[in-house]
């Protein structure tokens, strides 16, 4: 496919109604500890629901700061923007860049970096938007492929500013895939501007983009929490927790392993495909490099063999599972137990599933485990700690 007008293309939605979440399809249960992992060589990056809609009027939550004892915490709202023909929803941030308007961005915990349409930003002395001449371009598996270059400025997120950020300014968009990309179908107004990236793991060599949140002023102790669940339903917003404390319990805390240092702060980047076991309708327990992935808009199976429950044979493209199979996550041995879980069906952004046939193992939540957990991800310890969301 042609590149297309980036507006067009990243801001199309596909119905002109909200539909209710289906209730009671997911559940969290249980306490554990896991263990550091290891990468796998396939990683899924989600970016395939960037044709979002916002939803029905819901309860404003205003940012702000407060500190305590363990250092300084602020809340950033976030929004549930929904694909409308699918009723399910995305989280999403305002964003400042510079001395310029607010953009909204995807919150996507699977990829690292800002990433903003050219046209949603103003350039030069009055926005303190310095665009330069290195290039940066990437594909998300899905085969949408982002053309632009390096530019730099400061980020706000509410009253916390983060200086002189790089990030990508998107001049191009196309397609790379025979049959088409999920973000150019549908049509109406537009809504998202870009992608806020906020993975632990380092970015690729060739990439010059950061992770604006492990650059946060050090009142903040390297720690934030996704609180996308309150968002659901259009009842209310969640909040991206800046500086959140640590709880007393938790469902689980999953231990990372490190993966060299952040530039400016000094902080650990960590490998954030944590080693953990899925089971589907209790058969045996597959085990494999996980990946918390609040981008994408249906949870990812990868493995040789699968399960035969699932009714997936197909080794070339992923092939949407079975819908009513219960899903279950799990610490891996010794300490094994379970501390979510949730049933497939064939609805985007809330319960539909994918799988292929094919190795190494992986697995990806998608944006699924965000409805029933809170994550709170600490840099300056390299944990991802989860906890319930009722």
């Amino acid at each position: 496919m042609p590149p297309q007008d980036l507006r067009a293309a990243l801001r199309r939605v596909l119905s002109d109604s909200v539909r209710q979440y289906p209730k009671g399809s997911h559940r969290s249960t249980g306490e554990g500890t896991l263990p550091s992992c290891s990468s796998p060589s396939r990683m899924r990056v989600g970016i395939i629901a960037l044709t979002v809609t916002i939803s029905a009027a819901a309860t404003l939550v205003l940012p702000y700061r407060s500190v305590g004892a363990s250092g300084a915490t602020y809340r950033v709202p976030l929004e549930t923007w929904f694909r409308l023909s699918d009723s399910g929803g995305l989280p999403t941030i305002d964003v400042q860049l510079g001395n310029d308007r607010p953009v909204r961005l995807l919150l996507d915990t699977a990829s690292v970096g800002i990433r903003v349409l050219h046209d949603d930003v103003a350039i030069g002395t009055k926005s303190s938007i310095v665009v330069g001449t290195t290039s940066d371009n990437v594909t998300f598996t899905d085969g949408v492929h982002l053309t632009g270059v390096v530019a730099r400025t400061s980020v706000k997120l509410g009253s916390v500013e983060i200086p002189n950020v790089p990030f990508q300014y998107v001049t191009s968009i196309s397609c790379t895939t025979s049959g088409g990309c999920p973000a150019f179908t549908g049509s109406g107004p537009e809504q998202i501007d870009g992608i806020f990236g906020t993975s632990i793991s380092p970015p690729q060599r060739s990439d010059p983009l950061i992770n604006p949140l492990m650059e946060l002023p050090s009142a903040y102790q390297g720690r934030w929490r996704i609180n996308y669940g309150a968002s659901l339903q259009g009842a209310s917003t969640g909040a991206l927790i800046l500086g959140a404390p640590i709880p007393n319990h938790a469902a689980a805390v999953i231990k990372l392993r490190p993966s060299g240092r952040q530039r400016a702060t000094g902080l650990r980047y960590w490998n954030d495909l944590p080693y953990l076991c899925w089971s589907f309708s209790s058969s045996t327990r597959y085990c494999g490099p996980s990946r918390f992935d609040s981008g994408s808009d249906e949870m990812y199976v990868q493995s040789n063999p699968l399960p035969t429950i699932l009714g997936v044979t197909s080794t070339l493209l992923p092939t949407q599972v079975r819908s009513g199979i219960e899903v279950s996550l799990f610490t891996p041995r010794p300490r094994s137990r379970s501390f979510w879980s949730y049933t497939t069906g064939d609805t985007p952004d809330f319960d539909s599933t994918e799988a292929l046939v094919a190795s190494p193992s992986f697995f990806d939540s998608g944006v699924q485990a965000f409805y029933d957990l809170n994550f709170i991800y600490n840099v300056a310890s390299g944990q991802i700690v989860v906890i319930n969301s009722s």
